[in-house]
C-alpha cells in the first residue's frame, strides 16, 4: 500500500466493517483499540493529502495499539519521518519501539536490553553514557579525597585521580600509579576501574552502530 488515510472530516464514508469512530482528548480517533500492521508499508501518511504534522506522541501511541508486537513498524514509520523531516519524531518512535520490545522480552535478551537502556538509551540517547562518566568520575573524586592516601600525596580533591583511574588507556600523573588504597576504598576501586571499562564498551559500541534499532 502506497499511502495510508484517516481523516475523519474529509465526507469520505467510512467502510461498514469499520469500527465506529470515538472521542479521545476531544478529538475523533477512527483507530481501533488493536491494530496489526506487521508488513505494513506506506510512502504516504495522514489526511487526504499526507503529511507528518501530527505530535510525535499521536504516533507513538498508534504503534502501541499493535498486537502482536513486531519492531518493524516502528522502522518503517522511523524512516518515513526521516524522509519527511520529522528526525526528533522518528528517534521518538525508535526510543518507543525499543521500551516495547524491554517489556515483551524475556531471560537473557531482557537483562542485555536493560543494559542498553541505561547505559545509551538503546543507542538512540547516547548522551546517557556521558551522565555516567560524569556521575561515576565526580563520585570516585568524592571517595577518593575521604581517605588518608590522598592526604598523604596532596590531593584534597582527587579529580585528576578518579579521571585517570575511570578512563581506560589514560594517564595523567605518573604518580597515581603508585597509590596503594587500603580497606573498603580499594574495593571500590576495582568498581571504579571496571565501570570504566563497561561505559567504554557500551559508548564505542552505540558509536559503531551495533545496537539493533
Amino acid at each position: 500500500m502506497s499511502a495510508w488515510v484517516d481523516s475523519t472530516g474529509s465526507g469520505i464514508p467510512r467502510n461498514k466493517n469499520c469500527p465506529p469512530v470515538k472521542a479521545v482528548n476531544d478529538e475523533l480517533d477512527p483507530w481501533p483499540p488493536r491494530i496489526d500492521i506487521i508488513g505494513f508499508s506506506y510512502d504516504r501518511a495522514g489526511g487526504l493529502g499526507g503529511g507528518t504534522d501530527r505530535p510525535q506522541d499521536w504516533y507513538v501511541e498508534w504503534l502501541a495499539r499493535q498486537v502482536p508486537f513486531s519492531l518493524d513498524p516502528y522502522r518503517r514509520l522511523a524512516d518515513y519521518l526521516l524522509t519527511n523531516g520529522r528526525v526528533a519524531a522518528a528517534n521518538q518512535v525508535l526510543y518507543a519501539g525499543k521500551e516495547r520490545q524491554l517489556e515483551e522480552s524475556e531471560g537473557l535478551t531482557r537483562v542485555l536490553l536493560f543494559l542498553q537502556w541505561i547505559f545509551v538509551g538503546y543507542g538512540i540517547r547516547t548522551w546517557y553514557i556521558l551522565a555516567w562518566v560524569l556521575g561515576m568520575i565526580l563520585l570516585g573524586a568524592l571517595v577518593f579525597s575521604r581517605t588518608q592516601e590522598a592526604r598523604l600525596r596532596n590531593m584534597p580533591y582527587c579529580l585528576a585521580y578518579s579521571t585517570e583511574t575511570f578512563l581506560p588507556f589514560v594517564e595523567l600523573r605518573r604518580q597515581h600509579g603508585e597509590i596503594d588504597f587500603a580497606g573498603r576504598t580499594r574495593y571500590y576501586l576495582y568498581l571504579h576501574k571496571l565501570m570504566g571499562w563497561v561505559c567504554s564498551l557500551f559508548f564505542v559500541s552505540a558509536l559503531a552502530g551495533l545496537f539493533e534499532v
